[in-house]
């Protein structure tokens, strides 16, 4: 039953995905080509759509600096206009950098903040506001979903928000 609602917001997604997730190509133009697909080709590739979007849920972090509908709506789209000819994990790596979630980056960024500054003096509340949203900034310009990268912009984001602050 789970999947079945995961398959209709999926198809949902793939045929009302916004402009700025739409890259070069139209949903028209990928569901005019999924539509000549034959029917096994299209249920492969639809079942694989909705297991990146499971996996990318399943990844607590990676799920939450990537909005996880629009992985999987970029992954069906790519994988339509590509074929088989790319793997799985190079489409999902190429398109995560269109899915950032910036509001889920600033959300864990705040409260990470608060949990590493608690028992610092003084008000950390705009430290951690300056850290937060400069670190969904930062990995949106720069999105790579690797520990030792995303631990070097929280740094660099701590030490500029620590200079900021009263």
């Amino acid at each position: 039953m789970m999947h079945l609602v995961a398959l209709f917001c999926l198809l949902f997604c793939c045929l009302s995905v916004p402009a700025w997730a739409q890259g070069s190509s139209s949903p028209a133009h990928v569901m005019e080509i999924f539509d000549q697909l034959p029917p096994d080709l299209q249920k492969e590739i639809i079942d694989e759509a909705i297991r990146v979007y499971d996996d990318c849920l399943a990844k607590d972090t990676y799920s939450q600096f990537h909005d996880c509908r629009c992985i999987g709506a970029k992954f069906f789209d790519a994988r339509v206009l590509n074929g088989p000819t790319i793997s799985q994990a190079n489409l999902v790596f190429d398109i995560g950098g269109e899915c950032v979630n910036q509001p889920g980056i600033a959300g864990l960024s705040y409260q990470e903040c608060l949990d590493m500054l608690l028992l610092e003096p003084g008000d950390i509340e705009p430290v951690c506001t300056c850290y937060a949203n400069d670190m969904a900034q930062s990995y949106a310009r720069k999105p790579r979903a690797d520990y030792r990268h995303i631990r070097q912009l929280a740094a660099d984001s701590l030490i500029k928000c620590r200079r900021e602050s009263p």
